[in-house]
């Protein structure tokens, strides 16, 4: 071999060394912006789910109610309550179905939390909750509902926590 053979040799080899490390840059530029994404959601979801906690108290439930021109009465506080109880719940399952979806939540931790937004879901209460929010939610997020009405199944009562 001589001195030219292994410049030629040296170059192709050089050549494909860029071509690899270029295809893993690719994969890890690709694989970063997933978790930005994801981290990205998981901030809006904590974010959301802070407020709404905050929320939830009876004091502030009740400023709350009497701002918005309500009476704010034991029921309309309890009311009030039960809607950010169930709009803490569709937060989760939202984080929950974007995390799935940019691959970054096992089948495993998928499936289980599907099964127990399923057995939420299957409150009358909380059904009804969803149910009233889906309609404006779909023009925005149909995919989203799709999948939630997905865990809309079977009777009310099956997974009756005596309430």
């Amino acid at each position: 071999m001589t001195l030219s053979d292994f410049a030629t040799f040296s170059t192709a080899i050089s050549g494909i060394a860029v071509t690899v490390s270029l295809i893993y840059l690719i994969i890890q530029t690709r694989q970063s912006t997933r978790h930005t994404r994801a981290l990205i959601q998981q901030g809006q979801s904590a974010r959301t789910t802070a407020i709404v906690l905050a929320n939830q108290t009876h004091d502030i439930s009740a400023v709350w109610v009497e701002g918005n021109g309500g009476n704010p009465t034991p029921e309309t506080i309890r009311k009030a309550q039960f809607f950010l109880m169930c709009q803490t719940s569709v937060t989760a399952l939202e984080d929950i179905f974007a995390q799935h979806n940019e691959g970054l939540m096992t089948d495993e931790v998928f499936a289980r939390n599907c099964h127990v937004h399923r057995r939420l879901l299957s409150q009358p209460g909380f059904r009804a909750y969803w149910n009233s929010q889906k309609t404006e939610l779909e023009e925005v997020a149909p995919k989203f509902c799709a999948f939630v009405d997905g865990l809309c199944v079977g009777d009310a009562t099956e997974f009756s926590f005596g309430i």
